[in-house]
């Protein structure tokens, strides 16, 4: 494999990323939209929206996780290749990880999605169910 190989490989895992991100947050716009238009409808009917955008929105993040998590993947797996590719060492060290150990992100990093994620959810719940609407 060569360099620009490994170099495309990033790219595209870089874009599905940043595509599945742009992604949650039109998910999120537009399920708060939703929320708006169904306001006067019954409470089962809420519910059901409510549990769509629960599912989808869940959905999302674990696969964003996911996704970021074979992109560390593929920096350890480039980390072995370091001794004989520039470019992958540069990114290792970029990460401030050594070859073949796992780069070590700080604790506010680890649970900004988590946080956010959570959010969305109880936002949502209050938008769907709870909020008083005007008539």
């Amino acid at each position: 494999m060569s360099e620009a190989d490994i170099t495309l490989l990033m790219v595209s895992n870089r874009e599905a990323m940043a595509g599945w991100i742009l992604g949650a947050i039109v998910l999120t716009l537009g399920a708060f939209a939703i929320a708006y238009l169904v306001r006067n409808t019954p409470v089962w009917w809420r519910a059901v929206f409510f549990v769509l955008f629960a599912v989808t929105s869940i959905n999302t993040y674990l696969t964003t996780t996911a996704t970021n998590e074979a992109f560390l993947g593929l920096v350890q797996e480039l980390s072995k290749l370091s001794q004989i590719t520039a470019f992958s060492k540069a990114t290792v060290d970029a990460l401030g990880a050594t070859p073949m150990q796992a780069p070590a992100f700080p604790l506010w990093f680890r649970i900004t999605a988590p946080l956010t994620q959570l959010l969305s959810l109880v936002v949502g719940f209050y938008l769907y169910l709870l909020a008083k609407w005007e008539r």
